[in-house]
This record gives structure tokens, C-alpha cells and sequence, in this order.
């Protein structure tokens, strides 16, 4: 608790010394963009209905709608070719933002998704990103409310993110990112260095539920380096560093977590080999060997990632093809072939058959620890391809893919994406699963799911 007090205390300092001059230009609204994978939703003001002036205020209102099928064909399907194997689904997307902008660069923007599944007859209401910027005679800048933030540099990875809530997605993903709720603020110094803080309110229910994260950057040449610290009253602070810089004709990114053992929790007493369903037998009967929080046996457990990109000319067409790899060590992962190893799938179809709630919060915590995708294992490697004006200008191919070195297991999505100039779209998304046994990408039985989606911008 010490640490945030002193980190928001000397956010304050900070921004109280600054409020004297101001010194090169900068564009302030990418100070605050989204690295999101898709769109930042704040900059969708292209369609949008302007009402007012824009030298005082104006109202934009924008959204989209987006209609979407999907079906599933389990590894069974293709050994027994049963239709009972085969599982279709659909709905329905649709978000509506409003974008209020006045005099001196005070900004509200809302979006708000609503999602309709007809199997279930299931209308649901979120509130992806509600949040109000201003200033300080352009010198302090302050984003309050549900917002999403960009922290960290590299494309899907970005183990120096502690703050928002929704990890990124390998597929083209349906409707927006949810935000995290706090007060950012960000510090510039002409164009080469910056101060950012975060006060993260999420999940406020006293003083010491408070999280807080500050952040320094610097521009040295065409490289970018910054170091950030995060802190939490019932947390060991973790440090972060990250950088990013261009290299003959590569895109170069990395970052780096560093926190305590402390931080990370982890199963003291389960027995290789053992059954999940065995395991969780012996904690039913009080078994005091476990501790299903025990902590990490490490003083310090770093969490790395590094990537490197490059576009190419095609067809003399600037830029056509975009590469992007990455490599990403996660100190916390579990060793091995956890899931076969301790049949972890056991443990899920039981979850699955139990209607009464008797499993117990135990259970459910260990299903939520084993379902982290994408972050379960120590090693993964990914590659993500981007082909523009594929075949025809309104067409974009996608070719991602993730691999989970330590089980031998993959995931590969296919997609593309056809934009018209009329704001209509639609896309074709296939996504396959490999590995053998039960992997993180094939415990359920996934092989392959195809997805079709169409809709219109306004």
C-alpha cells in the first residue's frame, strides 16, 4: 500500500510541476489509442453522425451490427461422421457509440454492446468503454471511466499488462474489447518522453482494493524504451520494462515482467501422475499435504515476450503482406503436459454434469486456473500474416497461428475479411485445433470450427 501512496503521490508532484510550459507538438489522441488487435473503438469517427461545431461541440454517433453463424466439428466427427458431433450456433452484435467532443479537448465517448443468442433466448447488455477526457491547459492529459488501455508494445502478448480486463484474441474478434475502470493520466514532454499512471478501480470496494501503476517513456533515436512499476496492498510490486525500434527494414518489440513468487499461486501436494478427480477426493477429505494456494517457490518469476515484423511490396502494392512472430516465456506456466499428465478433462466433465453446485468453490477456482488460454505453459512461439487487397482491393487474408511448445499442440486460423465502401462487411473465419491426448487447444475435443459473419458499419 505504501508503494501506490507513493506512486499516486508522486503522480500529483509531478503533474503540479508541469502545468508551467508546454514544448513540441503531438497528436493527443493517440497518446490514449488502443493497441487493440482490430479497431480502437474511440477512433471509430468515420461514419458517425455529427451533430454541432466543431470549433464548440460536437455529437457523433456511430455503430455497428454485426450477424454471425458458427459450427463446430469435434475430433469424434470425423472418426464416426455422427451429426450429434456437430455443433452450430449463432447471434447477433451490435454497438452503439457515442462520441462527444468540446472546446479544449474535452472528449466522453461511450460504447455500449448488446448481444442477442437465439438458442438461449439470451439478450445481453455491456458496457464495453464509458469514460471522459480533459486536461490541464494541455499539459496533464486524464482519461476517467471504463476505458481500454495500451500497455505494453508487442502484438498479442504483453505480459507488462496488468491493468485491462480482456486479453487479446488470435481471431478477427466480434464486437470490442471490455475496459478496465480508473483514471489515467498521461504527463508529456514534447515528443520524447512521457510519464503515464493509472489509478485502477476495477473492483473497489475499500482503500486497500485500489491498484496503481505508473509508467516512464523515452524516445532515443527510433528506438522507444519504457519501465513501469504496478503495486497493490496485498501484492509484491512488479516491475516492467519494455522497448521497441526498427532494425534495417524490422520491426523489433519486447517486454518484460519481473514479480515476486509471492504473487503467483500454485498446487503444493499433487502427486504425478495423479487424476485431477483423485486430487480432488484427498482435498474433500482434508488432506493436509495440499495447499491448493501455496506460493511460488521463486524469489523473482520473469514473463517474457519478443517479436519481430516486417512488411512487404506485392504486385507493386506497397506494404501488401505484414509478418508478424513472437516468442513468449512465461515463468508461471505449468511444466509440461500438465493436462495428460493429470487428466485434467476429468475434472471438466464433471464440472459439466454438476447441475446442484456441490462441486464447491474449490473446484470452480481450479477450472479458472487451468483454462488460461494462451498463457497455461511456459513456451509458445506465434506468427500472424496479413495479406492486403487479397485477390481484389476490399479483401484482407489472414493466416495466424499459435503454438504451445511444451505440448506439442497448435492452434491455426485462416480468416478473410471484405470490406465494401458502402459499409458493408462480412467475413469467413476457420479455425483448427492440433495436438495429441488432451492439450490445452484439444481438452474438449475441438478440431474445427468454421465461423461466417456479416454486417454494416454506420
Amino acid at each position: 500500500m505504501k508503494l501506490f501512496n507513493c506512486s499516486i503521490a508522486g503522480l500529483l508532484i509531478a503533474a503540479g510541476a508541469l502545468c508551467i510550459s508546454a514544448e513540441e507538438m503531438f497528436d493527443e489522441d493517440a497518446l490514449f489509442a488502443d493497441t487493440n488487435m482490430t479497431v480502437d473503438s474511440a477512433s471509430l469517427v468515420d461514419n458517425q453522425r455529427i451533430i454541432g461545431d466543431s470549433q464548440k461541440t460536437t455529437v457523433g454517433f456511430s455503430g455497428t451490427v454485426n450477424s454471425v453463424a458458427e459450427v463446430a466439428f469435434s475430433r469424434s466427427f470425423f472418426d464416426e461422421l455422427k451429426r450429434k458431433e456437430i455443433i452450430p450456433s449463432a447471434y447477433i452484435v451490435n454497438n452503439l457509440m457515442l462520441d462527444v467532443r468540446m472546446a479544449q479537448d474535452v472528449k466522453a465517448f461511450s460504447n455500449l454492446e448488446l448481444t442477442f443468442r437465439p438458442d438461449s433466448s439470451v439478450f445481453d447488455i455491456n458496457l464495453q468503454e464509458l469514460f471522459l477526457d480533459f486536461n490541464v491547459k494541455r499539459m496533464v492529459y486524464f482519461r476517467t471511466g471504463k476505458q481500454v488501455l495500451q500497455w505494453g508494445r508487442c502484438y498479442f502478448w504483453n505480459p507488462t499488462d496488468l491493468i485491462n480486463i480482456e486479453k487479446k484474441t488470435i481471431e478477427p474478434q466480434i464486437g470490442y474489447r471490455e475496459g478496465a475502470y480508473g483514471v489515467k493520466m498521461h504527463i508529456p514532454f514534447g515528443t520524447k518522453y512521457n510519464i503515464y499512471g493509472f489509478a485502477d478501480m476495477k473492483r473497489l470496494t475499500s482503500v486497500d482494493s485500489m491498484a496503481g501503476a505508473i509508467k516512464g517513456e523515452m524516445l532515443i533515436g527510433t528506438t522507444e524504451i519504457g519501465a513501469a512499476l504496478w503495486g497493490k496492498h496485498d501484492r509484491k510490486p512488479v516491475f516492467g520494462i519494455d522497448f521497441s525500434t526498427r532494425l534495417l527494414d524490422f520491426d523489433i518489440t519486447g517486454e518484460m515482467s519481473l514479480e515476486s513468487g509471492d504473487n503467483i499461486s500454485v498446487i503444493k501436494g499433487l502427486h504425478k501422475n495423479e487424476p485431477m478427480l483423485e486430487f480432488m477426493n484427498r482435498v474433500a477429505r482434508g488432506d493436509k499435504e495440499i495447499d491448493l494456494n501455496a506460493k511460488a517457490d521463486k524469489d523473482v518469476v520473469p514473463k517474457i515476450c519478443l517479436g519481430i515484423s516486417r512488411s512487404f511490396d506485392l504486385l507493386e502494392v506497397k506494404d501488401r503482406v505484414t509478418i508478424i512472430t513472437e516468442f513468449f516465456l512465461n515463468q508461471a506456466g505449468v511444466e509440461g503436459d500438465f493436462y495428460d499428465e493429470h487428466d485434467v478433462k476429468a475434472l471438466f466433465d464433471a464440472l459439466a454434469k454438476d447441475t446442484s453446485g456441490k462441486m464447491g468453490d474449490q473446484l470452480n477456482s481450479l477450472r479458472t486456473r487451468f483454462s488460461r488460454p494462451n498463457e497455461f505453459s511456459r513456451y509458445y512461439v506465434s506468427l500472424f500474416t496479413t495479406v492486403n487487397k487479397f485477390i481484389i482491393p476490399e479483401i484482407v487474408l489472414q493466416l495466424n497461428s499459435i503454438i504451445n511448445i511444451e505440448q506439442s499442440a497448435a492452434v491455426l486460423i485462416g480468416s478473410l475479411q471484405y470490406t465494401t465502401l458502402h459499409n458493408l462487411f462480412a467475413g469467413l473465419t476457420v479455425s483448427g485445433a492440433i495436438g495429441g491426448g488432451e492439450t490445452e487447444y484439444t481438452m474438449f475435443g475441438n478440431a474445427l470450427s468454421c465461423r461466417l459473419n456479416i454486417g454494416i458499419n454506420f
